[in-house]
């Protein structure tokens, strides 16, 4: 298997950082990632994902500021039993 990770994102509004972040992901054989700093709306985590990686879980707030993310590789079989979030981006 590969690793896990804990990354303080600084942001990953722009599409550049986004890509960078994923690929980085995939170069170091990261399995699973846990994300803070993310500052994306809920409307626009979908936006951070590719053919290998997928966010599991996220938290952010109603600004372009906080959030967090639980990021996984497609290919890691993983179900979720149940999930909440915190409204303040935490």
């Amino acid at each position: 298997y590969g690793y896990s990770s804990i990354w303080n994102c600084g942001g990953l509004n722009a599409p550049h950082k986004r890509t960078s972040t994923l690929t980085l992901l995939k170069r170091k054989n990261i399995d699973i990632a846990l994300l803070q700093e993310t500052h994306l709306l809920k409307a626009d985590m979908g936006r951070f994902a590719d053919r290998f990686f997928h966010t599991i879980a996220f938290s952010s707030a109603d600004t372009k500021t906080k959030g967090v993310a639980i990021v996984v590789r497609r290919s890691l079989p993983v179900k979720i039993a149940t999930s909440w979030a915190d409204e303040s981006g935490r």
